[in-house]
């Protein structure tokens, strides 16, 4: 297994441990596992990119540890009243529609790659840094900032939603859009 690829699968064993952190409310652990796991994001795919070792499996596994990390620590912050629950469901419901977009994708054997965009990648990084500061302010007490970046998290992930359901529909085979 290549590193960029390891990165991405220790995303996923980080998950674990990060989640623990948040039950027992250790904020300080949660948060380091957290930009733990953040950082990594990054660093898989620019070392995919500047080694040349981008591969299928890392295709498929570095959205899978992004979907998995970001659903966990939204539900975990709500369950644990650290974010607002319509933020943690706008957040859900837009992965869920990728998903199933790609499953139906997958189903129908249609030679179609979703692309991630970068309303996509703005999203993503934007929900990391969300729950960063949720983290932050679980530890320190201080929520200045979390009502500002929460409606600009949620105004990304709608746009960022929405591109992709029109990206999708566009994408599709003139037989399947009727």
């Amino acid at each position: 297994m290549n590193l960029p690829n390891s990165l991405t699968l220790f995303r996923i064993l980080v998950i674990p441990g990060f989640l623990i952190a948040v039950i027992y409310r250790h904020w300080t652990l949660a948060l380091g596992l957290f930009l733990v796991a953040a950082v990594s994001d990054f660093f898989d795919g620019f070392l995919a990119r500047k080694l040349e070792q981008k591969t299928v499996l890392g295709s498929y596994l570095d959205p899978l540890a992004d979907k998995l990390l970001i659903a966990t620590s939204f539900l975990a912050l709500t369950v644990q009243q650290l974010l607002p629950p319509w933020l943690c469901v706008i957040v859900l419901t837009r992965d869920l529609f990728i998903c199933l977009g790609a499953g139906i994708i997958y189903l129908l054997q249609l030679d179609m790659s979703l692309v991630v965009t970068r309303w996509g990648k703005w999203t993503t990084a934007l929900q990391m840094m969300y729950l960063a500061l949720c983290l932050l302010s679980a530890e320190t007490g201080a929520s200045q900032l979390l009502l500002w970046s929460g409606g600009l998290t949620a105004f990304f992930t709608l746009i960022s939603g929405g591109s992709y359901f029109l990206a999708g529909l566009r994408a599709l085979p003139r037989e399947f859009r009727s």
